[in-house]
């Protein structure tokens, strides 16, 4: 956390309330990791750990992105150019 922003939670919350609040964003953050993790192991079909190209293009074709898209998005996602990620 920045200081500005400790500074701000300062002003702005009683103690209580700041530990409130940083209690609930870390449950969110939590819960959206979560959320990921159950997308990530449902589009891995043969449930080695790893996302390839095939698999994302199958579990995310519902027609907003096209072939060409997806696969550009998986290149983008795979940053290391592996035709995984992980």
């Amino acid at each position: 956390m920045s200081d500005k922003s400790v500074l701000a939670e300062r002003e702005l919350l009683p103690e209580g309330q700041a530990a409130a609040a940083r209690h609930f964003f870390a449950a969110e953050q939590r819960k959206g990791t979560s959320v990921i993790l159950d997308i990530f192991r449902r589009a891995d079909k043969n449930d080695d750990g790893k996302l390839s190209l095939e698999e994302f293009q199958a579990f995310f074709s519902d027609g907003t992105l096209n072939e060409e898209e997806l696969e550009k998005l998986f290149h983008t996602i795979d940053s290391d150019n592996t035709r995984l990620f992980c």
